[in-house]
């Protein structure tokens, strides 16, 4: 696992139990957004980078949990798992449509 990949898991874990849970629904009007994002900033690294899969897809999702904590430390709204999840799905799908 890459240093990026490390660094955005450990962010992950150690906020797991210090995030305040708010309403946060599966079919949020933000959801499209965090998986057209991750998808597009997946195929752009790749590009940049010259390579696809793990480096690519390490930098995209770091993108997702920096602005995950971002709404929650300074926005004072709620880390969400859920926004997360669309973006490793966005991040998914580009890397399976680059093979």
């Amino acid at each position: 696992m890459s240093f990026i990949g490390t660094f955005v898991l450990g962010l992950t874990i150690t906020t797991a139990d210090t995030v305040p849970h708010q309403s946060d629904p599966w079919w949020g009007e933000d959801k499209a957004l965090h998986f057209a994002v991750s998808y597009t900033a997946y195929n752009a690294f790749s590009l940049i980078r010259g390579e696809g899969e793990g480096g690519s897809a390490a930098l995209a999702l770091s993108f997702g949990v920096l602005k995950e904590l971002y709404d929650w430390k300074i926005k004072g709204s709620s880390f969400s798992y859920k926004d997360l999840l669309y973006d490793a799905g966005g991040i998914l799908l580009a890397f399976a449509l680059s093979r």
